[in-house]
């Protein structure tokens, strides 16, 4: 008669197979033990672990550009203020012509001629007169003669709409009330009606 034995070996060789038996509660240990070994490593390796010290952080390139741009603000910010520029001996400035244009400062790029004559001195008292009327003038010379035209610039003034065109109808109203000096040229022929657009740079 056999005789079993009553719990199997561990390990046996049967047929040419090697067999491995054991309770379940073994091989639940085991795993256990073995998932505990790996988490201890892993948190071991953690502590172990310390990073090399690093310089300061290269910065990228939108930040480097950033700073560029910073350090650039500030140098303008503090820029001594410059001297400031020499002024051409012209006539004082006063408020320019009412039109109806909506900006303050005409954007156009013509002058208006009031009128051109040989003689400067006989064209102050006609600036004064303008000038107490609002309309800001300067006596230029160009081969020869003296033209008096307008300070200010404007859009087209032959064109009807322009505040060029409101403004040279304002200079021919005021130039109707316009009295010589007695001994200065009193332009009485057009008294300033055939005033003109001109084109400057």
């Amino acid at each position: 008669m056999v005789r079993w034995s009553r719990r199997p070996r561990l390990v046996q060789y049967n047929d040419g197979r090697i067999e491995f038996a054991m309770p379940y509660q073994v091989a639940i240990a085991l795993a256990l033990a073995l998932i505990l070994v790996i988490l201890a490593s892993y948190r071991l390796g953690q502590f172990s672990y310390q990073p090399k010290e690093q310089g300061p952080a290269q910065p990228s390139g939108l930040m480097r550009q950033v700073e560029r741009e910073n350090r650039t603000e500030r140098a303008a910010v503090e820029l001594p203020p410059s001297s400031p520029a020499p002024v051409e001996n012209t006539p004082a400035r006063t408020e320019s012509i009412e039109t109806n244009a909506e900006s303050a400062e005409p954007k156009g790029n013509n002058v208006i001629v009031l009128v051109e004559y040989r003689s400067p001195a006989d064209l102050g008292p006609v600036q004064a007169h303008f000038e107490e009327h609002g309309i800001t003038t300067e006596i230029r010379m160009r081969n020869g003669r003296y033209f008096l035209q307008t300070v200010d610039r404007y859009d087209n003034p032959d064109r009807p709409g322009t505040d060029g065109y409101t403004a040279k109808q304002k200079i021919i109203e005021i130039g109707k009330q316009y009295q010589a000096p007695s001994g200065y040229e009193s332009f009485a022929k057009n008294l300033f009606s055939d005033a003109y657009g001109k084109k400057v740079e």
